[in-house]
């Protein structure tokens, strides 16, 4: 599995075929991710431009969204939506069921319904030209 971008691969430390090796590689990425995504929150445009009141209502600027999301939040989002879907697969082979489920609950699922919900957001008001008037 190749995740360009990844500090952890583009110094070559995750070259190794230990047994859970590419798990190894995953976990480090989602770890890069958490941090990533953590900083993408608290961006000042996102609290403006795209919180749950613009999002429920619809009422946000499609150009002030395109302008500061940019292709980084998008590939982002589309990296942990393919961790999230190989996640499972790399880990059946080393843990117990219960266990797989508890660390996607605990590390993976619970920071990405978040950020989902604002992808999902983003996606809808771009589609928008123009927006109502604020209520």
């Amino acid at each position: 599995m190749t995740l360009p971008g990844d500090p952890i691969h583009q110094w070559g430390y995750s070259k190794c075929n230990f047994p859970g090796s590419e798990l190894y590689d995953v976990a480090h990425t989602i770890r890069f991710l958490r941090h990533k995504i953590s900083k993408q929150m608290t961006n000042s445009n996102m609290h403006a431009w795209l919180s749950n009141y613009h999002i429920k209502h619809k009422f946000a600027s499609p150009y002030r969204l395109q302008n500061f999301m940019g292709p980084d939040y998008k590939a982002t989002y589309d990296k942990l939506l393919m961790l999230i879907d190989s996640l499972p697969g790399l880990m059946q082979d080393l843990f117990y069921k219960d266990a797989i489920e508890e660390f996607l609950d605990e590390h993976v699922l619970q920071f990405s319904a978040q950020y989902r919900n604002i992808m999902g957001g983003y996606t809808e008001l771009i589609k928008n030209r123009a927006w109502a008037q604020r209520p």
